[in-house]
């Protein structure tokens, strides 16, 4: 209940040349998404959610972008802000 109104702060660094991400997160029902997916205008993504509207479980999902640099290799970090 204390982080209802705290975004989900989303950031991939770079693990391997030919990884490119996107990044969206999803409250706990996999369904609604908190604002995403991220714009993918960067080859790794340093984004912000939508805030938190309830307590609860939310999850992130990492994909390849559209642009084809699919190495499974990144480094995620996920912070509450």
């Amino acid at each position: 209940p204390a982080d209802v109104g705290l975004a989900v702060h989303v950031i991939t660094q770079p693990g391997d040349d030919d990884t490119d991400t996107v990044v969206e997160v999803f409250a706990d029902d996999c369904l609604t998404s908190l604002g995403g997916p991220s714009d993918d205008i960067a080859y790794h993504e340093d984004w912000y959610s939508d805030v938190i509207p309830a307590a609860g479980d939310y999850y992130v999902r990492v994909s390849y972008s559209s642009f084809g640099f699919t190495s499974p290799n990144y480094e995620l970090l996920v912070t509450l802000e």
